[in-house]
C-alpha cells in the first residue's frame, strides 16, 4: 500500500490558545484516555538483527546501531519487531550508506527519560568490556509530556541521558516525541494542550543536543501521514508497520549528506573487528525488512 510522498513543513501552529477552561476539558479527556484507551502490545521478535539493502555491500563493515527508549523503539503497533522503527530504519541507513547496518533495542512501553537514563543506558557502564556503538538513538519524550512533566526538568535528564550514551558511542541520536496531537483516540482539546506541550518540549529538546554534541531529529510537524487512518494501528494510538516506515525513512532523511560521509569515514574506517558489538544475524541481502515494500512502503498491519 503506498501514498504520495510527504512534504516538509516548519510547523503548523494550529493549537488555540491555552485557557483554564480549556485545561479543564483537557484534563478530564486525558483521564478518560487513561481508563478507555487499550494500548497496544510489544510485539514478539528478536530485539536484534542485521539489514542489508539491495544496494549495500554485504562485505562492508557494518555500522552499529542502539537505539533506547519507548513504545516506538518497542514497535507497539505492529505484529512483529522487524516490522518496528528501528529494524526499518536501519534499511534505509543501510540502503543510504551503502553498508550493512547491526541493530538492537533496549526499550519499554511506557518508559520516560528517566528510565532510559537510570535504566537502559546506565546499565552500558557496567559492561565490561564497555560496549562502543557507531549511532546510538534516544527515542522517549511522548511519556514525560503524558505525565506532565516541567520542559526543564526533561531537559536535565536528556542532557544526561546523551552524555551516558556519549561514552558509548561515536554519534548520538535523539529523537523527537511522537505527534501526539495527531493520534485518532484522544479528545480535540487534549491534542491541542498536547501539541503545545510537544512544541515547548521540543525547542528544550534542540538546545540541549546543540549544547550537549547530539543530532536532533525532530518530526514534532514533519507532515507523515498522521492525519491518515491507514498510519494508525488497531489501538490508535500507536503506529503500525506503514506509520512506522515513514517514521525511518524520515529519520535517515534528516542526516545531512556530511554527517552520512562522519559516519563512513570516522566511525568506519580502521575499525578493528574487536570493537564492533552486538550478536550478528545474518542479513537478508537484496530484500527489504518484514516491514517495507519492495517499493519502500512498508505493508500494514
Amino acid at each position: 500500500m503506498t501514498h504520495p510522498t510527504k512534504t516538509r513543513t516548519a510547523g503548523r501552529g494550529t493549537a488555540p490558545r491555552s485557557n483554564p477552561f480549556r485545561r479543564i476539558v483537557a484534563g478530564t479527556q486525558a483521564q478518560w484516555a487513561k481508563t478507555h484507551v487499550k494500548l497496544a502490545h510489544e510485539p514478539e521478535g528478536d530485539r536484534f538483527g542485521t539489514v542489508c539493502a539491495p544496494e549495500a555491500d554485504p562485505d562492508a563493515t557494518p555500522i552499529t546501531m542502539l537505539a533506547v527508549g519507548d513504545s516506538m523503539v518497542a514497535g507497539c503497533g505492529t505484529s512483529h519487531q522487524s516490522k518496528g522503527l528501528i529494524p526499518q530504519e536501519a534499511y534505509f541507513l543501510s540502503k543510504e550508506t551503502k553498508h550493512p547496518v547491526q541493530w538492537r533495542t533496549d526499550a519499554k512501553l511506557g518508559a520516560t527519560i528517566r528510565r532510559v537514563k537510570y535504566r537502559q543506558l546506565a546499565k552500558l557502564d557496567g559492561q565490561d568490556p564497555s560496549p562502543l556503538y557507531d549511532i546510538i538513538t534516544i527515542c522517549a519524550g511522548s511519556n514525560d509530556i503524558m505525565a506532565r512533566r516541567k520542559p526543564s526538568d526533561w531537559g536535565e535528564d536528556l542532557a544526561d541521558a546523551i552524555d551516558i550514551a556519549k561514552r558509548h558511542a561515536r554519534a548520538v541520536d535523539v529523537m523527537s516525541c511522537g505527534q501526539l496531537y495527531t493520534i485518532p483516540s484522544l479528545g480535540k482539546a487534549l491534542r491541542e494542550e498536547l501539541e503545545r506541550q510537544c512544541d515547548a518540549q521540543a525547542e528544550v529538546s534542540l538546545d540541549v543536543c546543540t549544547r550537549h554534541g547530539a543530532h536532533y531529529i525532530n518530526l514534532v510537524h514533519e507532515e507523515l501521514g498522521c492525519d491518515h487512518s491507514w498510519f494508525w494501528c488497531g489501538d490508535q494510538f500507536h503506529p503500525n508497520a506503514e506509520g512506522y516506515e515513514r517514521l525511518a525513512r524520515a529519520c535517515v532523511e534528516t542526516m545531512a549528506r556530511e554527517r552520512m560521509d562522519l559516519i563512513l569515514s570516522d566511525l568506519l574506517l580502521d575499525r578493528p573487528q574487536s570493537e564492533r558489538v552486538g550478536k550478528h544475524v545474518p542479513a537478508t541481502n537484496g530484500t527489504e525488512p518484514d516491514g517495507a515494500g519492495r517499493d519502500g512502503a512498508a505493508t500494514q498491519d
